[in-house]
């Protein structure tokens, strides 16, 4: 099939590649702005404890999301939540690492 195949009702579609990258390198991942451009490729970068990324690291996060990139955020701490639970609930889960890292990744800096 090469780089086509095909999807619902036979109708021919491109191929894809998801690229997704994580945790706290915000600096490199602005770096490569340039190779991503170049390949007119999109990814998606998953930040961990947004409230130690510096100002200058919210300008670039932004200046990614403005290239067409999506931002989205791990946890505050990046707890691993089987050793989370092994102390804690789900729900302090939620309440300590989900929802204050979605507040402040949506107020930002």
């Amino acid at each position: 099939m090469g780089d086509k195949q095909f999807g619902a009702g036979g109708a021919r579609q491109a191929s894809g590649l998801c690229l997704t990258f994580g945790d706290w390198f915000v600096r490199g991942w602005h770096g490569a702005r340039d190779l991503f451009r170049q390949y007119d490729a999109k990814a998606t970068f998953f930040i961990a404890k947004p409230d130690k990324i510096p100002n200058r690291g919210w300008n670039r996060l932004r200046a990614l999301q403005s290239d067409g990139h999506e931002i989205g955020c791990h946890t505050m701490t990046h707890a691993r939540l089987t050793k989370f639970l092994t102390e804690g609930t789900f729900e302090d889960y939620i309440v300590q690492e989900i929802l204050p890292a979605h507040d402040l990744f949506l107020r930002g800096p």
